[in-house]
């Protein structure tokens, strides 16, 4: 079993999450800008970390949404440049529980983007992992 590698798509980046190899524990990862790399960072990451599932975030109460279709767009575009399996995990309230954890932590408001599209991301992960035990 390898590690499993969430993603939370943004419009300007992508938040990161990465289980153990054991798929017990979600940690964050980072986030990377959507730019013409993108596609070949995550396969290096994918590569180096021993990541053989990936696990993207969508709003189920969004069917039919403008957040929906750029998912959809998003995992299109990733399956060019990947095989690895990709599987969808409701991330209703993911930023917001991602924001509640960092203020629980103490951080301010304007902490740094990339750690609530990371912590995000392992929102998502969590979610996962539970809906499978």
């Amino acid at each position: 079993m390898g590690r499993i590698l969430a993603i939370d798509v943004g419009t300007k980046k992508i938040g990161l999450a990465l289980s153990d190899p054991l798929r017990i524990l979600a940690s964050p990862w980072g986030s990377l800008q959507r730019d013409s790399f993108l596609w070949a960072k995550i396969v290096t990451l994918c590569k180096n970390e021993g990541v053989d599932l990936i696990v993207v975030g969508y709003v189920a109460s969004d069917y039919y949404g403008t957040a929906t279709r750029m998912v959809n767009e998003f995992v299109l575009e990733l399956k060019k440049h990947i095989s690895l399996p990709v599987e969808f995990q409701d991330e209703s309230f993911s930023s917001q529980k991602a924001e509640s954890y960092l203020r629980v932590k103490g951080k301010k408001k304007r902490c740094p983007r990339e750690d609530r599209d990371s912590l995000a991301a392992t929102q998502i992960l969590w979610e996962y992992l539970d809906s499978r035990r």
